[in-house]
């Protein structure tokens, strides 16, 4: 791939590079100097110069990170030593060493700086196992307040008094100019927000207006039914 990445690094694309997940790495952004030298108490397995004086360090941890337990490191670490916080999840790429940083900052006299890889160590591990349970028992706790916050807005849609929607007022409305199809899904988005199950949708958008033009019975079933799926899965997901 070496020869295609040059050639593709010579027409202005920036190549990156990252670990596979789920991995054990943690990659920090936008480092100076000083930074580093924090740095150094977590043995970085290697420090990337991405451009002039700016620099990318790779942690190691001692296991494998699920990626939701990575991201929550990589912010914690991001924070701790004043690296860039939208660097910091578990997919974020670093550059490649031996390519150039095309960014249009860095250009001088029609050059771009080389991004060089500045130390390695493969075999170094950072001592971060209390921070890494640390951190694990956060989005255990995390993840149980969100549950908890999706349980409770589920209780309050199934106790909260419904509201009609009327289909007519949606095929009749001006804002769809004529088109029934959009007039019966945003009917279907309406009576879906409102608690109306699949079933209940369907049967109204049946109901509401001679289908014939769809096909014979189990065809006219058939849109009706996939119309208001459609729109409980957009409401319930959006809703999570």
């Amino acid at each position: 791939l070496i020869p295609w990445l040059r050639h593709k690094n010579s027409a202005g694309c920036h190549i990156y590079a990252r670990p596979v997940a789920p991995h054990s790495f943690t990659l920090l952004d936008d480092l100076s100097l000083s930074q580093l030298d924090r740095l150094a108490c977590l043995s970085p397995v290697a420090i990337v110069e991405t451009s002039p004086a700016n620099y990318q360090g790779w942690i190691r941890h001692e296991r494998v990170l699920e990626p939701g337990l990575s991201t929550v490191i990589a912010k914690y670490l991001a924070d701790a030593f004043d690296a860039d916080p939208s660097s910091a999840d578990f997919r974020h790429f670093g550059r490649l060493p031996g390519f150039t940083n095309r960014k249009s900052k860095y250009e001088k006299q029609g050059r771009f700086p080389f991004v060089r890889l500045i130390s390695t160590a493969p075999r170094s591990v950072s001592p971060s196992g209390s921070m890494i349970s640390n951190c694990e028992q956060a989005l255990v706790l995390e993840r149980a307040r969100a549950q908890e916050q999706r349980r409770r807005r589920l209780t309050d849609a199934i106790a909260r008094p419904r509201r009609s929607v009327d289909i007519a007022t949606f095929h009749t409305s001006p804002q769809y100019q004529g088109d029934l199809h959009r007039a019966d899904f945003a009917y279907a988005l309406a009576a879906s927000a409102t608690g109306e199950t699949v079933e209940m949708i369907a049967d109204a958008i049946l109901g509401a207006r001679d289908l014939a033009h769809k096909g014979d019975t189990h065809r006219q079933q058939e849109y009706a039914r996939r119309t208001a799926e459609k729109a409980v899965t957009f409401v319930r997901g959006n809703a999570a």
